[in-house]
């Protein structure tokens, strides 16, 4: 190899390097930037699913308290119809299975979404109201 070459491939080396030098800094940076930026943006909308998710379930919480605090769900008691003999659907509703499905009926009115609303007790009574899809 000549002086020719070897300065031409020096001046060559010389000149290239600066440039992968910066380029690689610039795709290293921009990497970074792009990982925090998606980091950023995926924790924003976790908080915001969270919160929405939080308020849903709040929502629920406030209907179960208040039915829990109706007056007609605490004094439900063995006289609502039970539906565990096999003649259940000739036996005909009390006042009692009216009342509660007038409330059940009101509740899911008032709340489309609902698939079920609905009252079992421990006797085996049950009243509610189901949607009509």
């Amino acid at each position: 190899m000549n002086i020719k070459q070897k300065l031409t491939w020096a001046f060559a080396i010389i000149a290239c390097l600066p440039v992968v030098l910066v380029a690689t800094l610039v795709v290293l940076n921009l990497r970074s930037e792009a990982r925090e930026g998606f980091v950023d943006g995926s924790g924003r909308e976790i908080r915001q699913v969270s919160n929405a998710m939080q308020l849903f379930f709040d929502g629920i919480s406030q209907n179960v308290d208040y039915l829990a605090s109706q007056p007609l769900i605490k004094d439900s008691d063995d006289s609502l119809k039970t539906y565990m003999s096999a003649n259940a659907e000739s036996i005909p509703q009390g006042e009692m299975d009216k009342k509660v499905f007038a409330l059940l009926q009101n509740l899911g009115n008032s709340h489309p979404s609902y698939a079920y609303a609905i009252l079992g007790t421990a006797a085996g009574g049950y009243g509610g109201r189901t949607t009509q899809n």
